[in-house]
C-alpha cells in the first residue's frame, strides 16, 4: 500500500508536488513559535498560531483547517480513489483556500506587529515567516494549475476530431514552406 502511494506521488505533476509541499510547510509552521519574549511581570511567553492563549489562535485554526482541506483534496484520491471535488472545481477551490490562508497569515502578522510595538520585549519568530512562505508557494502553484486548466479547456473548445495537426495549428505560426517538386523531364534552357 505504501509503495503504491509513493509511486502515485512520484507520478504527480511538478506543480501538484510543489503546491502540496507549500501546504505541508504552512501546516507544520503553525506549530512553530510565532511570538515570544517577556510579557508583563517578567513572565516568559511563547505562542504558536494554534495555542489558545495566542492573539491569533482563531486565525491559526482557520488556516490549519483551510490547508488541511487543500491537502485532503490532493491526497484522498491517491489513497482511496474517491474524489472530494470534481475536476472542474478542484483547482479553483484550492486557489481560493490558499489565497484566503495567505490573507489570514498577513492579517495575523499585522496583529503580531502591533503587539510587538506595544510590548517591546516581545518578538516575532520564524513560524509566521515560514507559514507566509509556504502559503505564497501554495497560492502561486494553485494559480498556475488554474491557468493550465483554463488553457486546456480553451484548447478543447477549438479542437475538432477530424482535423490534422497542420489544420489545428495557430494561424500565426510559421508553416514550413514547400517547394514544388522538380519534374524528371524538365529541360534547362541555355
Amino acid at each position: 500500500m505504501a509503495a503504491t502511494l509513493l509511486s502515485k506521488l512520484r507520478r504527480m505533476e511538478t506543480e501538484e508536488k510543489l503546491l502540496n509541499l507549500g501546504v505541508v510547510l504552512t501546516m507544520i509552521s503553525l506549530f512553530f513559535p510565532w511570538l515570544s519574549g517577556r510579557w508583563i511581570a517578567d513572565e516568559i511567553r511563547t505562542d504558536t498560531a494554534l495555542s489558545f492563549s495566542s492573539y491569533v489562535s482563531f486565525v491559526g485554526l482557520s488556516i490549519f483547517l483551510l490547508q488541511g482541506f487543500v491537502l485532503l483534496v490532493s491526497l484522498v484520491p491517491l489513497w482511496s480513489g474517491k474524489i472530494i471535488l470534481s475536476i472542474e472545481h478542484k483547482h479553483i477551490v484550492r486557489l481560493y483556500c490558499n489565497a484566503v490562508s495567505t490573507i489570514l497569515i498577513v492579517a495575523a502578522l499585522s496583529v503580531l506587529l502591533k503587539v510587538t510595538f506595544d510590548f517591546p520585549s516581545m518578538q516575532i519568530r520564524f513560524g509566521v515567516y515560514a507559514a507566509l512562505v509556504g502559503s505564497f508557494i501554495s497560492t502561486l502553484y494553485s494559480f498556475l494549475l488554474v491557468q493550465e486548466e483554463h488553457r486546456r479547456h480553451v484548447r478543447s473548445l477549438f479542437h475538432q476530431e477530424g482535423m490534422t495537426s497542420d489544420q489545428t495549428s495557430l494561424p500565426f505560426e510559421e508553416q514550413p514552406t514547400r517547394l514544388p517538386a522538380e519534374t524528371p523531364h524538365s529541360t534547362v534552357l541555355r
